[in-house]
């Protein structure tokens, strides 16, 4: 698909040198092959990350080892086609661990508002004091709470633009045997606001379990029967819970091809839903409007009557 932008004149065609005489469309193929991947964009990261100020924001580099951003520092006229490629066909992944000793990076407003997909990954593990996760010093409740801080600000990150986005995934990967405790309600509740997606997956794995497979050792999912119950049981709640400010969701489910991974999705269409919602509301903003105009006609025929006597 190729991405098109107000590129034009003498002006930009000379920014843009010999790369300009050749169309549109084949520009977009070069740029998608230097710049379209997946970046690392925030959260709690456990690697080092560069960081560019202003909209040219894009932090360590994900996958495919093939990608050169130089292509955005050769010229402005070059560099405007390019991020457009960049912003709207790479992913932007977002890690949430809540890890105690790691800070929570969030990229710029600006940045976010151009991203057209984006990853978010969220760790949880609800044992307080296991490994790096839990609170140094106090309560599992003070964990808790700076949990809820960082939720809230990584989605109000998201969601304060005024763009509409295509694609989010939010993966809930689990460390915990208690489905219901590593997923809290207000943990989804607060993702009812992220209306601005034409696309949402809601990707919902159960806990890591050590496997030995062919006399090796992996790692894969727990897929025993009374963890899957649980966690059918919790897709079902988020589903019941998200559908109605999303729309009807697709209920799916994710292998890869050695069956270690296993998860169960929710695919939701927010902005094929938001006409059915606003609809909605704008009837029971006329019904509260014919209320208070009845209630108002009341009084004022109650005033009269009073004023008769």
């Amino acid at each position: 698909m190729s991405v098109v932008t107000n590129v034009a004149g003498s002006t930009a065609v000379k920014q843009g040198g010999k790369l300009f005489n050749i169309p549109r469309e084949l520009r977009d193929e070069i740029y998608r092959y230097l710049v379209q991947g997946i970046f690392l964009a925030g959260g709690q990261v456990e690697s080092k990350s560069s960081h560019v100020e202003g909209e040219e924001y894009y932090s360590e580099v994900v996958a495919p080892p093939r990608l050169n951003l130089g292509v955005l520092q050769v010229s402005k006229a070059i560099s405007e086609e390019a991020m457009v490629v960049l912003y709207s066909e790479s992913i932007f992944r977002i890690h949430l661990l809540f890890m105690k000793d790691k800070a929570n990076l969030l990229p710029p407003q600006k940045a976010v508002a151009r991203m057209e997909n984006i990853e978010l990954n969220v760790g949880l593990a609800m044992r307080i004091g296991d490994w790096n996760y839990g609170p140094s010093t106090g309560s599992s409740s003070g964990f808790k709470k700076n949990m809820k801080q960082i939720w809230k600000a990584t989605l109000d990150r998201i969601n304060l633009t005024d763009t509409t986005h295509n694609t989010l995934r939010i993966r809930f990967r689990h460390w915990t045997f208690n489905i219901e405790q590593e997923l809290p309600q207000w943990m989804y509740r607060r993702l009812k606001a992220l209306t601005r997606f034409r696309t949402v997956i809601v990707e919902l794995s159960p806990e890591l379990q050590d496997r030995i497979i062919d006399g090796a050792r992996c790692t894969g999912t727990n897929k025993s029967e009374g963890t899957l119950e649980d966690l059918e049981s919790k897709i079902q709640a988020v589903k019941n819970y998200l559908e109605s400010t999303w729309g009807p969701a697709v209920v799916g489910h994710l292998h890869d091809p050695g069956h270690l991974y296993y998860a169960r999705t929710l695919k939701f269409h927010p902005q094929r839903h938001l006409p059915a919602i606003l609809k909605g509301r704008a009837e029971v903003l006329r019904a509260e409007a014919h209320r208070l105009e009845f209630e108002a006609d009341r009084a004022e025929v109650g005033v009269r009557a009073t004023e008769r006597l």
